[in-house]
């Protein structure tokens, strides 16, 4: 049997399967921010802010805080950086509190919403 047709789509899945990973390694997840909150506070989210709100705040609002089901998107939030902490630390509405976490984890929080 000519086994010729089955390398041939083995070496395409295998193109496909590498091209797949190299976007998925080199593709900025933060890509659709407006440029100019990329310039606020820090050039690139910090990342202790990152896997805090991947913790903490991601599953209510998003991973780029486009918002999920019934909760509200916190991108583009007309809130300053002092009332995101504000709720942050007290909560509000269906929103809990944060306040195990410190002050400067609150903060890191808050600058990395005011990037989206």
């Amino acid at each position: 049997m000519d086994n010729k047709p089955a390398l041939v789509f083995v070496g395409f899945m295998l193109i496909a399967i590498i091209v797949i990973v190299v976007y998925l390694i080199y593709t900025d997840p933060f890509r659709n921010m407006p440029q100019h909150t990329r310039n606020n506070h820090f050039q690139s989210p910090n990342r202790e802010a990152l896997i805090l709100y991947s913790e903490n705040c991601a599953t209510c609002h998003g991973a780029t805080g486009e918002g999920k089901d019934k909760c509200p998107p916190v991108r583009n939030t007309r809130l300053s950086e002092a009332q995101i902490q504000q709720l942050l630390r007290n909560g509000k509405g269906k929103m809990p509190s944060f306040s195990r976490l410190d002050s400067e984890q609150i903060i890191n929080i808050s600058r990395l919403v005011k990037q989206f």
